[in-house]
C-alpha cells in the first residue's frame, strides 16, 4: 500500500480520490496493452524485450582489451624468442638469462594489464580477458617470491 493513501477516506495526501473499482483497472490495463500492441500503420512499437535487447547493446563494448590481452603476450613471446635467440649468439656466462626473465615480466605484465582493463570495461565477451589476467596475477606472485625470498 502506498503511504501516501489516507487510509480513512480513500485519498492520496494531495486530495485527489484512489480509485481502486474494477472499472479503472481495466482501464488502465487496456491502456497498458495498447502501448505495447502493433498500431494499424504496420509498423509496431517498441515492446519490452526490444527495449531490454537494446539497453543491453548500448552497455556492452567492443572487445578490444579482452582479444588484446591474448594477442600481446602472444606478440610479446614472439618478440622475446628473436631477442633471446640474439642474446645467446654473443654466448658468455649462461647467454640470454636476463632477456628471458625481462621478457617474462613484460608478457606477464601487458597480459594482466589487459585483462584487468577488459574485466573493468565490461566488455561484451569479458570473460576471455579472465585468463590472461589470472595468469598475469599468478606471474605476479611467482616473481615477487623469487624477488623478496
Amino acid at each position: 500500500m502506498d503511504p501516501r493513501l489516507d487510509r480513512g477516506c480513500g485519498r492520496w495526501s494531495d486530495g485527489r480520490s484512489a480509485d481502486f473499482s474494477t472499472q479503472s483497472l481495466i482501464a488502465h490495463i487496456s491502456y497498458f496493452r495498447q502501448q505495447y500492441r502493433p498500431s494499424s500503420l504496420g509498423h509496431t512499437s517498441r515492446r519490452p524485450i526490444q527495449l531490454m535487447k537494446t539497453t543491453l547493446q548500448t552497455h556492452s563494448k567492443r572487445p578490444i582489451f579482452g582479444v588484446a590481452s591474448w594477442l600481446l603476450p602472444a606478440a610479446g613471446s614472439l618478440i622475446a624468442y628473436f631477442v633471446i635467440n640474439a642474446a645467446r649468439a654473443r654466448g658468455g656466462f649462461l647467454p640470454g638469462l636476463f632477456e628471458v626473465f625481462a621478457s617474462a615480466l613484460a608478457i606477464t605484465f601487458c597480459a594482466f594489464i589487459c585483462g584487468l582493463t577488459a574485466v573493468l570495461r565490461h566488455e561484451r565477451f569479458r570473460w576471455l580477458g579472465i585468463i590472461p589476467l589470472l595468469a598475469g596475477l599468478c606471474g605476479f606472485a611467482f616473481y615477487s617470491w623469487i624477488w623478496f625470498h
